[in-house]
């Protein structure tokens, strides 16, 4: 943890997807973040990277193996505490077939199958 402390870090700005779990883990460990950008938008993040701002900090669901080869990616869910992300629509409510495409392919990309209805 203190090797990526020690670098300039791009992640997502407070709020989104895990980023006061992030700073809290590092926090507990006596180390603070230098977060040189904060963005709500992976895309954004990873374009940064790009431009060599430093290293960022995403959901790993947001990074794409065809789009994003150019990258290395190191799973840092060793060092950092899980986030949950869900998906939710009202109940008795018609969802268009595109809808229903989406929620499956967020739940083929999750670890668990677990549905609260």
């Amino acid at each position: 943890m203190a090797r990526i402390a020690a670098h300039p870090v791009l992640t997502y700005i407070f709020g989104f997807t895990g980023r006061s779990k992030i700073h809290e883990t590092f926090r507990s460990a006596g180390l603070e973040l230098d977060v040189t950008f904060a963005a709500t938008d992976t895309d954004v993040i990873i374009s940064y990277v790009r431009l060599g701002f430093g290293a960022g900090i995403i959901a790993k669901m947001a990074y794409s193996h065809i789009h994003d080869d150019d990258l290395v990616l190191r799973d840092l869910s060793q060092l950092l505490p899980v986030s949950t992300t869900r998906v939710a629509w009202m109940k008795n409510k018609y969802l268009k077939q595109y809808v229903l495409e989406m929620v499956d392919l967020l739940v083929e990309q999750g670890e668990s199958e677990e549905w609260y209805v």
